[in-house]
């Protein structure tokens, strides 16, 4: 038998049951409960109870870094492209990192989802044989609420085609857990802090067997301004009499 291995096995045993140990010891601001969800769907089930497994974690950071590193049990399945929930802190973090096992857990840099989205799609209009518009298209919902990764990429000013003045042009980069919401389309739309968005591109890192994230390219929607263009042409008229 293989002293060696023997004892490097026991310790690291040991050293596992300790982390175990800690792990489920109350300290408040650092040992949290969450919850693992391995594939959240489309998000239109979020109001349920969320699907994965409950487990506890430990979330810290090294002086002077900004990335949160959470530890847990190796006895619990993290895996690239999970989503954990931290109930106390009521936040979601996506796993855009691969875990790193260490001796006594398993130990991955995530990153906090800043976003709560909802995806739908301008529905096209009916029209009769003529081309008279019979009925306008609507709006119909794609995805529920889901948690998101949202990263400014580029912004610059452009002059509006149907809006006085300069108007900001913004690219944003969105980044969702691989699943269900590969029935996320080009040019299907989004809010986000009052602006509507549309996506124009999108790659993914894993497939739908093995996880993985979904990267969504999208741009801001220059939306007609009719009170600004109402500004603009009528006001000096009526100013005048």
């Amino acid at each position: 038998m293989n002293t060696n291995f023997t004892m490097n096995a026991i310790a690291c045993k040991q050293a596992k049951d300790i982390f175990d140990h800690m792990l489920m010891t109350d300290m408040p601001g650092q040992n949290w409960d969450c919850v693992l969800i391995d594939d959240m769907g489309n998000g239109r089930n979020l109001h349920r109870v969320t699907p994965g497994i409950e487990t506890r974690c430990v979330c810290f950071k090294k002086a002077g870094e900004k990335n949160l590193i959470m530890r847990t049990s190796k006895d619990n399945p993290l895996k690239f492209g999970m989503l954990i929930y931290i109930g106390d802190q009521d936040k979601f973090y996506l796993l855009k990192d691969h875990p790193t096992p260490q001796i006594d857990c398993i130990a991955v840099v995530p990153t906090l989802c800043t976003h709560m989205i909802k995806f739908y799609v301008k529905l096209a209009d009916k029209v009769n044989d003529d081309g008279m518009l019979v009925e306008e298209g609507v709006y119909a919902d794609v995805t529920g609420n889901i948690p998101c990764i949202v990263t400014r990429k580029t912004a610059s000013y452009v002059s509006g085609t149907n809006t006085p003045g300069i108007l900001r042009d913004e690219e944003l980069e969105v980044a969702v857990q691989f699943n269900e919401t590969m029935e996320i389309r080009k040019d299907d739309l989004f809010d986000l802090d009052g602006k509507q968005y549309k996506v124009y591109d999108f790659h993914t890192d894993g497939t739908i067997e093995d996880d993985g994230i979904l990267y969504l390219t999208c741009r801001r929607r220059q939306l007609m301004n009719l009170r600004a263009v109402w500004n603009r042409l009528y006001r000096p008229f009526s100013s005048s009499l």
